[in-house]
């Protein structure tokens, strides 16, 4: 079975983003769609919104995913904005997939969670929406 996760390019999130969802969700295969700051370029790059849609498609009808989680972190660079405004990004971008994608979509989830770094080896995840 396989979960759709969009997260940023940063090679210290993909492990943890990895081992939370097998964690918590029991799922066996990821489809990452990633790129820097992910949560903060969603909402300003049409053409990455673009990609992402497309990317999101076809994990939910070639590996008929059920849930989309996205990702924002702490001490971004793709992304340098405080933590609020990276959660507010993340709601946002919950909310467009939702209101945008799939309105017609009732068995899809949509969550989102944040990332706070703790130290550089652990990450704690926060459901934000």
């Amino acid at each position: 079975m396989f979960i759709t996760a969009l997260n940023c390019i940063d090679g210290r999130l993909q492990r943890v983003v990895l081992d939370f969802i097998k964690d918590i969700y029991n799922i066996e295969f990821v489809d990452m769609i990633t790129a820097p700051g992910i949560d903060g370029f969603f909402l300003k790059d049409k053409v990455l919104r673009d990609y992402i849609k497309e990317s999101i498609f076809i994990s939910l009808e070639k590996h008929n995913s059920k849930n989309i989680l996205v990702f924002g972190h702490e001490d971004c660079a793709g992304n340098p904005v405080k933590n609020q405004e990276h959660i507010e990004n993340i709601k946002r971008v919950v909310d467009y997939i939702k209101e945008n994608w799939l309105k017609d979509e009732e068995e899809i989830e949509v969550k989102g969670f944040f990332l706070r770094k703790e130290n550089d080896y652990k990450w704690i995840v926060e459901e934000v929406i």
